[in-house]
């Protein structure tokens, strides 16, 4: 983990070419974090301050409802054992809750960061409030995202979780911080190598590129 004096966050704002995030701008900004940070990996506390919510793990429950809201969070799944591989500290895009016990969202960690950019710029139609103020959010419905072919990237990273197996408070990302957030290591996962994963994810996006219509 990185040490604690450092905000990273504070180093990737720094970088911004614009206040409006766009592919190109975040290509760049990428780039410029991989220099910078190198091979550091961030928790999802380092969001603390840059969050609309903090949420304890009681609270999580009834409060997290808002489709499109950007979280991130400890998890440790009920079933690692038996799963081939787990992110651990997922930054998802909320999809569904469908009960207090349940969230349904998009990890973008699982893709490369061509591809988690595409996913992400390609649902900016999506988005309430392009200014990017605190009530921002997507309207990505799942019947949204499955049934068009300019949104279904998406789905090739839907995963669910279970409350009770958060291990962190959760983070409300501020939409200030989206572009931010993309860029940031903080991708934990156990079992496989990020790039061997993300590559079974751009193998996904392909099939669902190619199938739907």
């Amino acid at each position: 983990m990185a040490k604690k004096q450092k905000d990273p966050i504070s180093i990737i704002e720094r970088f911004k070419l614009s206040a409006r995030p766009s592919p190109s701008n975040t290509r760049s900004l990428s780039t410029k974090v991989r220099d910078e940070l190198g091979t550091a990996l961030y928790s999802p506390d380092v969001f603390e301050n840059y969050s609309n919510r903090v949420y304890g793990k009681t609270e999580f429950r009834p409060v997290i409802k808002e489709v499109g809201k950007m979280i991130t969070f400890r998890y440790f799944p009920e079933t690692y054992r038996t799963l081939p591989y787990f992110d651990a500290q997922p930054l998802i895009l909320i999809v569904e809750v469908p009960d207090k016990n349940t969230v349904i969202g998009v990890n973008l960690h699982y893709y490369s960061m061509k591809e988690r950019l595409n996913t992400f710029y390609s649902m900016w139609p999506l988005l309430t409030d392009k200014t990017l103020g605190k009530t921002a959010r997507f309207r990505m419905f799942y019947d949204i995202i499955s049934e068009s072919k300019k949104y279904i990237r998406s789905i090739a990273a839907l995963k669910e979780y279970k409350t009770r197996r958060i291990r962190s408070r959760v983070y409300e990302i501020n939409p200030k911080y989206w572009e931010t957030s993309l860029v940031l290591p903080t991708e934990h996962f156990v079992k496989k190598k990020s790039h061997v994963i993300q590559t079974e994810t751009n193998k996904k996006i392909r099939k669902l590129l190619g199938e739907s219509k």
